[in-house]
């Protein structure tokens, strides 16, 4: 549908393989197919995936969703319990959030987004804002049957869930809101004209250095063009590995990439956040670069709605401690299971 002559190639590679077989079945309706499958005789050591629904709680699988909004990209994991919706930061794919897709699964049907323009999503229709990439989602709940779903965010997917939350409170359940954006008017000007760059395919490959060390930038200063010792954060290089996959989102997005990305920079969390109706909880990891989100927040968040914590660690951040990790996951599900947050005070885990 989006490429004709690409599809069909591909139809006429198909039919040209078809022609070669010598184990054809004519099926000539969905009745029909399950006898054909049955009767399929497959190679030694070859068996055919199983359903999503039998995989383990851990295991995550891909998932495309046709919306009335555009094609949105998913990592999936567990099969039965309450829906989990997990909404990114900004820039690259929800690939490097497999710790809390997988570690929130056990009970729960959890789906991480890919945003429009990021990662294997289609990219966006128009402008894109918070309060679209809010619409995008609720488009998503639409297209798969969802009333209400609890929601996971963290920094730029903590506003997309605060605002959904806003205009259309009966849709969100419980929402976890990891390192909010907090940012002065000044220092948004400055992120929003030195914090993107361009990186149009070079011929000499130019750009993919550039992505490369933009993502490693990102974990040494913040911001990563602030080169100053007061910057100076204490993550250490993420590994070669880890780098290549927070990479590779950036290059699967392509010129899109930092379109829902721009967006945290310019929400006014201050004005949003005391219209909040659901039960939430704010938290942020040590090192989080945005853990001022937990005291910016509580002057104007609705007292007796919002809880706080700062938890052990940031899961989904290369390497983390094991039993800090697993104590971070433990916060998100009593929070998320209970709502049971009065006394998680910062600090507390």
């Amino acid at each position: 549908a989006q490429r004709p002559g690409g599809y069909a190639a591909a139809w006429a590679m198909c039919a040209d393989a078809v022609e070669e077989a010598d184990n054809l079945a004519d099926v000539r309706d969905a009745a029909g197919l399950a006898g054909a499958l049955e009767a399929l005789q497959l190679p030694a050591g070859v068996a055919l995936p199983p359903p999503a629904e039998a995989l383990p709680a851990p295991s995550i699988w891909y998932d495309y969703v046709e919306t009335a909004r555009g094609r949105i990209h998913l990592r999936r994991a567990g099969a039965e319990g309450d829906p989990l919706l997990v909404i990114p930061t900004g820039g690259g794919s929800s690939a490097q959030f497999a710790p809390v897709i997988a570690g929130l699964a056990e009970g729960r049907r959890v789906f991480a987004v890919d945003y429009p323009g990021n990662g294997l999503s289609a990219p966006p229709a128009g402008e894109v804002s918070t309060a679209t990439l809010a619409q995008d989602m609720l488009s998503l709940l639409d297209a798969m049957g969802i009333d209400q779903a609890d929601v996971w965010g963290s920094h730029t997917g903590s506003l997309v869930a605060l605002e959904m939350a806003v205009i259309a409170p009966e849709r969100v359940g419980r929402i976890v809101m990891e390192g909010p954006v907090f940012i002065a008017p000044d220092f948004q000007t400055d992120l929003l004209t030195n914090y993107f760059l361009d990186f149009t395919p070079d011929k000499w490959g130019q750009h993919l250095l550039a992505i490369w060390n933009w993502r490693r930038d990102m974990f040494m200063y913040w911001p990563w063009y602030n080169v100053e010792r007061s910057a100076a954060r204490k993550l250490g290089v993420p590994a070669a590995g880890d780098l290549h996959l927070y990479a590779l989102g950036i290059v699967e997005s392509g010129p899109t990439y930092d379109r829902a990305y721009r967006t945290a920079f310019s929400y006014d969390t201050r004005a949003r956040l005391p219209q909040l109706s659901r039960p939430a909880l704010v938290c942020a990891g040590p090192n989080d670069q945005l853990k001022n989100g937990l005291t910016e927040a509580r002057p104007v968040a609705p007292v007796g709605l919002v809880s706080y914590a700062e938890t052990p660690t940031t899961v989904w951040w290369p390497d983390p401690d094991p039993d800090e990790a697993r104590q971070t996951l433990a916060v998100y599900d009593r929070f998320l299971r209970e709502g049971a947050a009065d006394d998680m005070e910062p600090g507390a885990s």
